[in-house]
């Protein structure tokens, strides 16, 4: 596993993302800005790391990929991306993280038939070091079963599904909330 946290990172491991079979992005910054609050340079964070970085690692590694006749990406969503909706303070984050949508659509039409396959997992709320206890309590009020989704799960639940010897499902947005 290798960890990045911005573009001039990737462009360290992109020859290496050339070389994977599989291909997992969970990174993403989150920011909590209205609409008219938002600045220039937090617009380019936001996209730059969780739409271009995706982007850039799924372009390295789809041609290696493809030519070996095997390949599974998975791109991380955030909570309520898996459908074009308005947001008050998140839209920034999720104008780039639904944008994942078209990489993946993308790369079943384009590489689909070499066996290779792409999907956003759409999580829900998820509890990570990144939330301190106010934030997981208020988020698991938003819930459907009132509690965070515990990330071993949906490691567990990716492993088992999207990464079948089949490649199914291929291109899709798949919201796994609680």
């Amino acid at each position: 596993m290798i960890e990045i946290r911005s573009l001039e990172d990737a462009d360290v491991i992109g020859r290496e993302a050339a070389i994977a079979d599989i291909l997992v992005c969970a990174f993403g910054p989150f920011l909590r800005s209205p609409l008219d609050g938002m600045s220039r340079a937090e617009w380019r964070r936001m996209c730059e790391l969780n739409l271009a970085l995706p982007g850039y690692l799924v372009s390295s590694a789809v041609g290696g990929m493809s030519g070996r006749g095997y390949g599974r990406i998975i791109l991380l969503g955030g909570t309520g991306t898996d459908v074009l909706r308005g947001y008050k303070t998140v839209a920034a984050y999720s104008a780039a993280k639904i944008g994942l949508g078209v990489i993946a659509k993308s790369v079943a039409e384009s590489y689909g038939r070499s066996n290779v396959s792409c999907n956003v997992i759409v999580p829900g709320f998820v509890e990570t070091e990144y939330l301190n206890e106010a934030e997981k309590v208020s988020f698991a009020g938003y819930t459907r079963t009132g509690r965070l989704t515990d990330p071993r799960s949906v490691a567990k639940w990716a492993a088992e599904m999207v990464c079948s010897a089949e490649g199914l499902p291929n291109g899709a947005i798949l919201e796994l909330s609680t």
